[in-house]
């Protein structure tokens, strides 16, 4: 709310054809005057703080203003139109440098060829503002891309990347890395591709619980939880019985409600196309005859074919190798 104030100056004084006090002079002046500091220091606290869209010519200003809002709030703004500024870094070749500079533009482009590196320089905003950067990479053929050590968060999930070091074939790229510690610690998000979701181990072990889908492991794993599959199909016969196994089903449990002598089983197993499949065949009483059929006859094969045993609590397993077009008995 501005200081000045246009109602204690008197418009009517001095009254013409007669003798005036010298006090009513004395007053108006002394308004006057205090207004004027006021309007000084209101004008100058507005040329100093106020956001303005051209330059102020009528104090020399002159070209394109900056606006320093020096990190002040900005609550409950509606944007439209809105950009960001972008930078053309230029193109990086082998053993050269990607510097990036925040406080250039949050939107940077560059191209790079051969093993490069990534580094930010340290003009991101203080501890506790979070912010945000989006590089877009060119890479020029085969392209690695060590990149800042400061890049630490979410980095396994990017596709390419191995002990901090980035590998692109050619193409187009877009990451966003992002700080709210000052960049001490950098996250990255790989924008225009998906995750990595194949990881591969060459030693795997577990001391919790293990959720994944389609993971594949190269080498040993070793669990000290709970293992659970969760394909199983399971049947109560009161007497001999065929099962055909569904696919996606690991374990076929075959279990009597009672005990049946010389119980026979015939256990037809699935046409799949994955190699490795293992189905486990189990029960709670003794299969004296078990027959394990494949689904394709004269395509599939099992061996060793016949019937086989089975004794009560115990069970038997199969595994599929698709390069043989055999179920082998493994157990």
């Amino acid at each position: 709310m501005s200081n000045i104030n246009p109602q204690n100056i008197d418009g009517t004084f001095p009254i013409a054809g007669q003798d005036n006090n010298s006090q009513g002079f004395r007053d108006n002046f002394t308004n006057t005057i205090n207004n004027f500091t006021f309007a000084a220091a209101e004008l100058a606290d507005l040329q100093t703080y106020a956001v303005v869209t051209g330059p102020l010519t009528s104090v020399g200003q002159t070209g394109t203003p900056t606006n320093n809002m020096n990190y002040t709030y900005l609550t409950k703004p509606q944007l439209l139109g809105a950009v960001e500024t972008s930078k053309n870094v230029g193109n990086i070749a082998t053993s050269g440098t990607i510097q990036v500079d925040w406080s250039q533009g949050h939107y940077q482009t560059v191209g790079a060829t051969g093993s490069v590196s990534l580094s930010f320089t340290s003009t991101w905003p203080t501890t506790s503002l979070y912010t945000k950067l989006r590089l877009q990479i060119k890479a020029w053929g085969t392209t690695t891309i060590a990149l800042d050590p400061k890049v630490s968060v979410n980095v396994n999930s990017i596709q390419g990347v191995s002990a901090n070091v980035l590998t692109l074939s050619d193409g187009l790229y877009a990451f966003e890395f992002a700080t709210s510690d000052a960049g001490a610690t950098i996250s990255i998000v790989d924008l225009w591709r998906n995750y990595d979701t194949a990881t591969q181990f060459e030693s795997l072990s577990v001391a919790g619980n293990i959720l994944a889908t389609g993971l594949t492991v190269f080498g040993n794993m070793s669990s000290t939880a709970t293992h659970v599959e969760t394909g199983y199909q399971q049947v109560k016969p009161t007497a001999n019985v065929a099962v055909t196994v569904n696919a996606n089903v690991n374990r076929v449990l075959i279990h009597p409600t009672n005990i049946i002598a010389l119980f026979g089983a015939n256990v037809t197993l699935p046409n799949v196309q994955v190699d490795g499949t293992i189905i486990n065949i189990s029960s709670n009483v003794t299969i004296a005859g078990l027959d394990v059929r494949p689904s394709w006859n004269g395509v599939v094969a099992v061996s060793p074919s016949g019937n086989a045993t089975v004794t009560a609590g115990s069970n038997t397993r199969y595994m599929y190798i698709s390069a043989d077009k055999i179920w082998y008995k493994i157990a």
